[in-house]
Formats: structure tokens, C-alpha cells, sequence
């Protein structure tokens, strides 16, 4: 009878079902209604065992005796390639085999009705579409109450996923198989009883071993003589994950030693083995390396130590130990900032920040340490790390060696190659050391400084007549007195003899003349040799830069010549100045590019009007020299007319500039344009008697009244021969030309030269007029002198006009004539034109 049949429906008689199991005996529970209608079912039988049948998880089908198909469920359409289950009846069994197991289908089906038994089998069916596929096929007879057969009931699997599985379960076993054959280690498992199944692994091949012989052998009895192999075989087949090292000769093994479970209980131990015999020599070389290492790094004689990555030491050793004064657990875990110099911290943190960024692999600095005692003490020290193996630092070591000593013989020497024994001042190798700095700064700031060159005068005399002694003497006290004169960013040097040196970073010429002052001041206190008071006076040149030149040498040559021309002059200072010194190259250069100009082209000259105040008319002109020098571009007055009077070309540079203004002021007057023109003349060209002859022979004679030319001179041209100065403006005035008194309000300017000289025009300085907004004084000034003027019939000219509002307070004080770069700057004679156009001259 069949286990958990399920009852049949009303109805007919019953049907047995004959050695089905249970799941397969539940499907093909039939009711008795189909005995007696083999041909199909109807009613509620018919819907009982449709839905007997659908409820199969398996292809289901129900044949008649002839093979032809009956019944089938939603499962056995699919499988075959149907829609739906109608589609299968009335189907042969043999059109869904292949055909090559019909024969074998037959056969089965003739046991099953001869035996009424289950048979199962593998074939190949044959889908709707003609495809095969792999299927397992069971069979049972139904038969009615007599026993006779009436149909067959089968049922299908589908093996096509089972047999990919297997096939892929068998691949996966070879290249398992393969891979073990090749690879580092040993793979063996052995049964509860200890006995070999399965030995894999290339050591096996190389040692010769012959893993099928292994098979059955006990584990026990080959690992007889390791203990603690056997201790891991046993504690793995109780259950415990274990590993133990086992040494075959020269080879060693790391043997890991897992359970295995089937249904809950444990079958046997699998073994991987991976030979670790390098990596065993290399842990015990490691190990006597780091041995090794050890006993250097504690007896090594100088400082080291190894830091972690917040700073702080580790392990450090005897030799450092001593070296800082502390012991070995206070300097476990003490941060080494904490025994750096303050001034130096800053510098190693930087460098360490490098070493961490792998920017640097290590680095050398000497720097000064903080003992326990206080005691500042030098050290020379080797900066390195350890990385991981990502590269990333672990930790750092440094060696350290005491150079306190070396560092101090060394300073010594180095300020003995740098100072006067003598004065224990910088010498001459220091002091162009600190010119050099100073050059370096002046270029960085565009700043200045000066050069002092002192020479003692009548040192010599000192020295024949008391003695070397007390000339040393001197010297000593003299570097001490200058020294304590000075700021300390300067620098005062002792060159050689009786000749000093004095750096001012910053000074410019009133700056360097007051110190010059200061120390010709301090030179007049007594100086004590032995409680003999002796007195004593310097000469002091004067050089800057970056006026006259930008290196050293050439800075000490023009300190030098102005050195001599104080104690030539007994001024006692002096400014160097390039037309004074008549070794100058650069002032040989520029004398013939003059004499050049002089003699060709490039001499010009520029016009800056005159307007009156009043009426804005452009009442003349200011003319003004420029040279358009080849080289060093567009030259001002200043920068070659000091040049000329030296070395005697002034006189032909005013011939120049008088026959080009006479040149252009008749070129104006035939144009129609009648201007004034006003030119500055030098205290060289006045004093000079050929300057009367000169305009002379120039000017044109004075039959009517018509443009005319004034010139401009100071009270210092006047003053060094007042009598002959009077008698060379007399004449000038008769010939019409008008006289200027230039740069009044500057304080040289006198009111009895005003007054008695022949005078057309007063000039107010510039630096009145372009003051007098911010200084109240100055207004009042220009006001008084404006009176003054008036009342002695003078012109009065303001020149320095920058703003309409100066223009406007020049006007409200009565100014007759203004000029300045509000109005036009000095331009040459055909751009002047063009302006005078432009405003409707």
C-alpha cells in the first residue's frame, strides 16, 4: 500500500498503484473511475487527478498499454516544449525519445509491466523543436481490481543542469588536482582513523614520495617522531583548528589542521602544509642581524637613538645618554624638542617635515642641544626613517656627535681670519663681506647706504715720536670710541695702519656727512695713553650707493680720492663727486662723448612757457639744456654741466646754447610768433669776460623793440666777485638783455642784492611755491616778496606751479609770471609749437 495516499474521489472502483515511492505515490494516486474509462477522465475525477498531476514538481504523464499519452501536467508540457498539457495528448511516448533509446524504452516499459515495478533509467528525450536533452525516466504499472494492467504512469527529470553541474564539479576537481600538483605547499587529509585519502602538492613529486602508496597509511605512524604534529592531529580530530611547525630534514613546514564534518559529525582532518624554510633562515638572520645592531647601537661611542613619529624617543643609548645628562628612562618617551636650542627648532622641524614627505631620505645639521644640567653644548646629527612597506615612515633615527669643541675652535679661527687682532674689529675681508650684504639689501629695498673711508691724520707722527706702543694704543681706543658712535646695524672695520672703515645700511648723504660730523666730533675729546692726553684729527671720505658706483672696489677708490681731497682741503670730510675725480673712468668716457655732442649732434634744448597770471597769455619761454646721449639715454643739466666746468668745455656748451636760442627766437619771429627767452647761466659762464663779447656778436642790434633774452643767475655767481659781476650785468644790460635773479627764497638771496643790483626779473624758488598749500609761511613769503619786487619795479616769476589751485593763490598775490608742469612741461621746439596752437597762440 502506498505511505500518505491521498483519498480517492466518489466513484468507481479502486486502482492500485504498484511500488511508487512516496513522493511519486502522492502524484499517481488515481481514482477507480479510470479503470473504467482508460480513454479519459470526466467530472470531478478528471479535475481531482489533473490537479494530483499539476501539483508534481516533475514532468508527469499518464499512457495508455499502446504507448500513447493520456494525461499530462503543466511540467511535462514545458519540459517537452508545449504550451499547454492538451497539446501532449494523443502523443506517442515514442515521438518524444530519441530515437536511439527507443529500444531501451521498450525494454523498460516490458520490465515494468511484467514486474509492475519502478525503473529508472537515463535517455536523451526529444523536445517539440527537435532539440535533445539529458532526462531520468521512472515508470510505473496501474493496474485495476483483477490486477491487470490498464496504463503507465512516468515521470521525467530534467538532467541537463545536473549533468552541467557534474561535468563542471569534475573540471573544477582536475584543475584543483592541477594546481595543487604545482603549487608551494602540501595538501593530505586523512579519516577519523587517521588514514591517508588524498595526498596532493609538488613537494611530494620533487622529494620522490609516491602520494598513491600514501594512501591508507596512518598519520600517526609517520608523524611518530613529531610530538607536536601528533598533538595537532589529535586536537583537530576533536574538533580544534590547530597548526604546529614540522621540520623533513632541511625543510620546514607550517602545517594548518582543520576538521572536516559530514552531517553534523566529524569525518577526518584536512592538512595544508607551505614550506617555510627561507622565510625561517631569513626570521633567524633577522634575528642575529638584530642582535647584532643591538649590541652597536649600545656601545656605539656616539649619541644615537630611535624616535616614534610624534617625536618622542623610543630607545636611545649610553653614549647619548651621557652626552644630555639624562638617564635612560627619562629620555624613554621625552620629546626631543625638549633638549633643542629654542633658535634651532624652527630650522629641524623643517627639515623633519621633508624626511616625512619623502621629499629627502635623510639629513646632516649641526645645531645646539640643551643638556639637563642648562649647559648648551653642539652636536652634529644624521636624521633618518624606517618605512613600511607602503612607503609610509614608522619611525626615526638619529645619530648624534658632541662638536661642542671643534665648533668653538673653529669660531675662533674664523674670527681671527675675520677681525684685527689689534682692535677686535672687523678687517678687510669681514668689512667686504658686509658691503657686499650691504649691496645685496640697498638692490632688494631700493634703498642707499654710504661708505666712510677714515684716515688719521698725523698718526705717523705719533708713532716716530712716542713709540709703536702708544700708537697701538690709540688704535685700540679709537675702535672702541667709533664703535660705541655707531647704530648696531653698522659696521666699522679696521683696513689696515691707521685707516678705518665705516658701513651705513640706509644712510644717504645728509645721513652719511652727519655721522662724519659725529665722529670728527668725538675725535676732539683727548684721547688717554698711559694718562697722556694726546689729540688727535681724521679725514673722512665719503662714497654711495648706488649713485656713483655698484661694487666694492670702485666704492673704496671713490672713498679714497674724497678721503684725499678732505686732507688735501682740510675739510675734514668730503662727498665724492665724479667731476673731482679726475681718474674716473667713466668720467674720461663721458668728457669725450661730450666734446662729441659738442662737435656733431645731440645737444638740444627744450622750452617750458611762461604765462602771465593774469591773462594766461604765454608771455616767453624757459630754455633748458638736454643731451640725447647715445648710450645712457636723455641727460639732464645736472649730469653734465658740473663736467664742463670742470675740465673747460662750459665755455663752448654756452656758445652752443646762445647760438641755438638766437637760432630758434629768429626762427619763431619770422613764423610771427615774438617769445622771451629765459636760459639759467652757470657761475662759470657769468664770471667769464668773453660771455659780453659772445651775445655781442649773437644779438642782433637793438633798433627796435622786439623778443628778448634773459638770464638767469644765482647770488652765488654774483658773490664771488660782486664788482666785476656788477660791471658784467651793466653791460649785458645794454644790450637789451634782462637780467633774472633765479632760485629766490632759498635763503642766499639778500634784500641789498636785490635792491642794488640791475635786475628785470625775481625768480620765487620752486620750493616755496610748491609748499605754500600746506605751509601758510610760504604764502606769506611769496606775498612780501612780491611787494618788494613791485616796489623796486621787478618782474616776479613763480616757477614750480603743479595745480590749478597754486595758480590761483599765486594770482591772488599779485604774481606777475608763472611756469611749472601744471601748465606744459619742457618740450622740444616743435612739440612746443603745436601746444601753443592748440591754446591760439
Amino acid at each position: 500500500m502506498v505511505r500518505d495516499a491521498v483519498p480517492a474521489p466518489t466513484g468507481g472502483g479502486a486502482c492500485a498503484v504498484q511500488h511508487l515511492p512516496c513522493r511519486d505515490a502522492i502524484v499517481l494516486s488515481l481514482v477507480s473511475t479510470y479503470a473504467e474509462r482508460p480513454r479519459g477522465l470526466t467530472g470531478s475525477s478528471a479535475a481531482y487527478l489533473r490537479g494530483l498531476l499539476d501539483a508534481s514538481p516533475d514532468a508527469v504523464t499518464v499512457v495508455d498499454c499502446a504507448g500513447v499519452i493520456l494525461m499530462a501536467n503543466q511540467h511535462a508540457a514545458g519540459l517537452y516544449g508545449y504550451a499547454t498539457p492538451e497539446e501532449l495528448t494523443g502523443l506517442s511516448g515514442r515521438e518524444l525519445t530519441d530515437p536511439a533509446y527507443h529500444e531501451q524504452v521498450a525494454g523498460a516499459m516490458r520490465h515494468v509491466l511484467e514486474h509492475g515495478a519502478m525503473r529508472k533509467m537515463q535517455y536523451s528525450l526529444r523536445k517539440k523543436d527537435g532539440a535533445l536533452a539529458q532526462a531520468e525516466w521512472s515508470a510505473a504499472a496501474i493496474q485495476d481490481d483483477r490486477g491487470e494492467c490498464i496504463a503507465f504512469l512516468t515521470i521525467v527529470r530534467d538532467m541537463t543542469q545536473l549533468e552541467q553541474t557534474e561535468r563542471a564539479l569534475r573540471e573544477l576537481q582536475q584543475r584543483l588536482r592541477t594546481a595543487l600538483s604545482h603549487a608551494p605547499v602540501l595538501l593530505f587529509t586523512f579519516d577519523r582513523h587517521g588514514s591517508f585519502m588524498m595526498a596532493e602538492g609538488k613537494y611530494y613529486q620533487q622529494a620522490g614520495i609516491d602520494t598513491e602508496a600514501l594512501l591508507g597509511q596512518s598519520i600517526f605512524a609517520l608523524y611518530g617522531e613529531h610530538e607536536q604534529a601528533m598533538d595537532c592531529c589529535r586536537r583537530a580530530l576533536a574538533g580544534e583548528a590547530c597548526e604546529a611547525l614540522v621540520s623533513a630534514g632541511d625543510v620546514t613546514y607550517q602545517c594548518h589542521y582543520s576538521p572536516v564534518y559530514e552531517h553534523g559529525e566529524i569525518s577526518g582532518v584536512i592538512c595544508v602544509a607551505t614550506d617555510i624554510t627561507e622565510r625561517v633562515r631569513a626570521e633567524e638572520a633577522l634575528r642575529q642581524s638584530e642582535q647584532y645592531l643591538s649590541t652597536i647601537f649600545d656601545l656605539a661611542p656616539i649619541g644615537m637613538a630611535v624616535a616614534d613619529m610624534d617625536g618622542c624617543f623610543v630607545k636611545t643609548n649610553e653614549a647619548l645618554q651621557d652626552m644630555l645628562q639624562y638617564s635612560a628612562e627619562e629620555m624613554n618617551g621625552l620629546h626631543w624638542s625638549k633638549t633643542a636650542h629654542p633658535e634651532d627648532v624652527a630650522e629641524e622641524d623643517q627639515l623633519d617635515d621633508q624626511l616625512v614627505a619623502g621629499e629627502i631620505e635623510k639629513y646632516t645639521i649641526e645645531s645646539r642641544r640643551i643638556r639637563k644640567d642648562g649647559e648648551t653644548i653642539w652636536t652634529r646629527q644624521t636624521i633618518s626613517e624606517v618605512r613600511d612597506g607602503d612607503g609610509a615612515a614608522v619611525f626615526g633615527i638619529a645619530m648624534m656627535e658632541d662638536i661642542t669643541e671643534r665648533k668653538s675652535m673653529e669660531d675662533a679661527l674664523i674670527h681671527q681670519t675675520l677681525h684685527d687682532a689689534l682692535t677686535g674689529l672687523p678687517n678687510r675681508v669681514l668689512f667686504k663681506d658686509r658691503v657686499d650684504q650691504a649691496v645685496h639689501l640697498a638692490r632688494r629695498q631700493t634703498n642707499s647706504f654710504a661708505l666712510l673711508l677714515l684716515d688719521l691724520d698725523r698718526f705717523k707722527d705719533l708713532n716716530d715720536t712716542c713709540g709703536h706702543h702708544y700708537g697701538d694704543l690709540l688704535l685700540q681706543q679709537l675702535g672702541n670710541r667709533l664703535s660705541g658712535l655707531l647704530r648696531p646695524s653698522d659696521t666699522v672695520a679696521r683696513l689696515g695702519g691707521d685707516e678705518f672703515a665705516v658701513v651705513l645700511p640706509g644712510a644717504d648723504e645728509p645721513g652719511a656727512v652727519f655721522v662724519a660730523t659725529k665722529i670728527r666730533e668725538a675725535l676732539a675729546t683727548p684721547f688717554q695713553l698711559d694718562d697722556q692726553p694726546f689729540r688727535i684729527d681724521a679725514s673722512i671720505g665719503i662714497a654711495l650707493y648706488p649713485h656713483q658706483r655698484n661694487d666694492i672696489s670702485a666704492l673704496l677708490r671713490h672713498a679714497d680720492v674724497a678721503m684725499y681731497l678732505a686732507k688735501r682741503g682740510g675739510t675734514g670730510h668730503q662727498v665724492y663727486a665724479v667731476e673731482q675725480d679726475q681718474y674716473s673712468p667713466a668720467r674720461f668716457q663721458l668728457t669725450n662723448d661730450l666734446r662729441q655732442a659738442l662737435d656733431g649732434t645731440g645737444l638740444l634744448l627744450h622750452y617750458q612757457p611762461k604765462i602771465d597770471v593774469r591773462s594766461g597769455e604765454v608771455v616767453g619761454v624757459e630754455a633748458l639744456l638736454r643731451w640725447q646721449h647715445p648710450t645712457r639715454g636723455l641727460l639732464q643739466p645736472e649730469q653734465f654741466i658740473p663736467l664742463s666746468e670742470h675740465t673747460g668745455l662750459i665755455k663752448l656748451l654756452t656758445s652752443w646754447v646762445m647760438s641755438e636760442i638766437v637760432r630758434q627766437q629768429g626762427v619763431w619771429r619770422d613764423a610771427g610768433l615774438h617769445l622771451d627767452i629765459a636760459v639759467n647761466l652757470s657761475a662759470t659762464s657769468f664770471q667769464d669776460w668773453e660771455l659780453v663779447e659772445m651775445l655781442t656778436r649773437l644779438l642782433p642790434a637793438r633798433a627796435t623793440a622786439g623778443p628778448a633774452l634773459t638770464l638767469e643767475i644765482t647770488e652765488g655767481a654774483v658773490m664771488t666777485d660782486p664788482v666785476r659781476a656788477t660791471e658784467i650785468l651793466t653791460r649785458l644790460h645794454e644790450l637789451g638783455v634782462r637780467i633774472a635773479l633765479d632760485d629766490f627764497g632759498t635763503g642766499y638771496a639778500s634784500l641789498t642784492h636785490l635792491k642794488r643790483l640791475p635786475l628785470d626779473e625775481v625768480k620765487i624758488d620752486r620750493s616755496l611755491v610748491m609748499d605754500m598749500r600746506e605751509q601758510e609761511d610760504n604764502a606769506y613769503v611769496i606775498r612780501s616778496v612780491v611787494d618788494l619786487s613791485h616796489n623796486l619795479k621787478r618782474t616776479v616769476v613763480a616757477e614750480g606751479v603743479e595745480d590749478q589751485e597754486t595758480l590761483d593763490l599765486l594770482s591772488g598775490l599779485g604774481c606777475d609770471l608763472a611756469q611749472g608742469y601744471f601748465l606744459s612741461e619742457p618740450l622740444p621746439a616743435p612739440e612746443l609749437e603745436r601746444w601753443m596752437e592748440q591754446r591760439g597762440v
